[in-house]
């Protein structure tokens, strides 16, 4: 068994893997996901009944970049041990020069792209 509940067993021809913990519900601008964890197979959404959904995420959908900072920043949950706790990516910001984008400051993979306006007038 490891750290975060899961376990697996090998032997007599036989591969057992058993999943992590869960449910757990991940809160994304106003869509939740409720999900079960495995440190082997990741997570997997679940319906309210505890039963795993056809349909999983897309890869552009926000909540792979949610669990990967909620995992990322320790799996931290509310006080009900369900709903998740995370901070979200940290931003790249940048500033125009010409007609180039310079990386002022690099951020996460999931954040946004905030141009830095430059503080100094031009002058003609």
């Amino acid at each position: 068994m490891d750290e975060f509940g899961h376990f697996g067993s090998i032997g007599g021809g036989v591969c057992m893997d058993a999943w992590g913990v869960g449910p757990f519900v991940v809160e994304v601008g106003k869509q939740s996901f409720r999900f079960e964890d495995s440190d082997r197979f990741g997570p997997s959404i679940i319906n309210k009944n505890g039963e795993f959904k056809a349909k999983q995420p897309g890869e552009r959908s926000p909540f792979w970049t949610a669990h990967r900072q909620w995992r990322k920043q320790g799996r931290r949950t509310k006080d009900d041990g369900v709903t998740c706790i995370y901070e979200g990516p940290k931003p790249t910001f940048y500033r125009k020069v010409g007609r180039k984008n310079l990386i002022v400051e690099d951020g996460e993979e999931g954040g946004d792209f905030i141009e830095i306006q430059s503080s100094l007038k031009e002058t003609k």
